[in-house]
C-alpha cells in the first residue's frame, strides 16, 4: 500500500477516534474534547474551534497513518494487534503533554476543557487511541517484501 493509501487508513482511523470521542464522553459524563484541544490555541472563535479541530484530528490521522507503515513490520502479530499497539503507544508518548495542556492551554485557562490530567480523561484516551488503532491496523495492508 502507498503513503496515499496510508494516509487515507489513517484518516478512518482519525474518524473512528471522533466517533469513540463523541460515545465516551456521554459514557464517562467527561466532556474533554481533542477538537477543541487542538484548534482553540489557533481560533478563537467559538463557531469555528470544532471544525477546525476536526481538520487538524484528520491531517494527523493522515500522519499517524503514513508513521504506522513505517513501523508496523516492528510490531508484533496481525494488522489489529499491531494497529491497537500502535494506537497505545501513541497515547503513551503523548499523555505527559496532559501536565503541559492543564498549565498553558486556552481553552484550559477560559475554563472551555476540563482538567486533560484526570482519570477520566486518561481512560478515555485509551478508548479513543483503541479505536483509532483498531480501524488503521486491519486497512493498512503493507506491501510484501519479495526476496
Amino acid at each position: 500500500m502507498s503513503a496515499r493509501g496510508a494516509a487515507g487508513a489513517g484518516v478512518v482511523g482519525a474518524v473512528a477516534y471522533a466517533v469513540e470521542m463523541e460515545l465516551d464522553q456521554r459514557i464517562l459524563d467527561y466532556p474533554f474534547d481533542d477538537l477543541v484541544l487542538l484548534a482553540r490555541p489557533v481560533v478563537s472563535r467559538r463557531e469555528l474551534v470544532r471544525p477546525l479541530g476536526l481538520a487538524i484530528h484528520l491531517a494527523n490521522g493522515a500522519l499517524a497513518g503514513v508513521v504506522y507503515a513505517r513501523v508496523c513490520r516492528l510490531l508484533p502479530g496481525p494488522g489489529w494487534l499491531r494497529g491497537l499497539l500502535f494506537g497505545q503507544i501513541e497515547n503513551t508518548l503523548l499523555w505527559p503533554l496532559m501536565l503541559a495542556v492543564d498549565r498553558y492551554h486556552p481553552a484550559r485557562k477560559d475554563g472551555s476543557l476540563p482538567p486533560a490530567w484526570s482519570r477520566r480523561n486518561f481512560v478515555a484516551a485509551i478508548a479513543r487511541h483503541a479505536a483509532f488503532g483498531l480501524t488503521l491496523g486491519p486497512l493498512y495492508r503493507p506491501q510484501r517484501k519479495d526476496g
